[in-house]
């Protein structure tokens, strides 16, 4: 995973490819709380589709905000927790 991450670092894929004001949007779109646990507070931007897997996106199209813990806890999975979306699965 180390060695993925380096590569992908050096190919600019953890640039990311949408705005601040973007990013601020899609948190009031879903009420500045983690989609997984609802937790407010610090979130981050985490990838539905990781940037590990072949042809993911770096878009915001591809951005959930989720709390430390559930980000971590995901990991490379795909899981998309967002309403909108049929495959949206609670944080286990």
């Amino acid at each position: 995973m180390a060695a993925a991450n380096a590569r992908q670092r050096a190919q600019g894929r953890f640039n990311p490819d949408w705005t601040a004001e973007e990013w601020q949007q899609l948190l009031a779109q879903h009420g500045h709380g983690c989609l997984a646990c609802g937790k407010g507070g610090k979130l981050q931007p985490d990838h539905v589709v990781p940037l590990s897997w072949p042809g993911a996106s770096n878009a915001i199209d591809n951005i959930q905000p989720l709390c430390g813990t559930c980000n971590r806890r995901k990991g490379d999975r795909h899981i998309d927790y967002r309403p909108q979306h049929e495959e949206a699965q609670p944080c286990l």
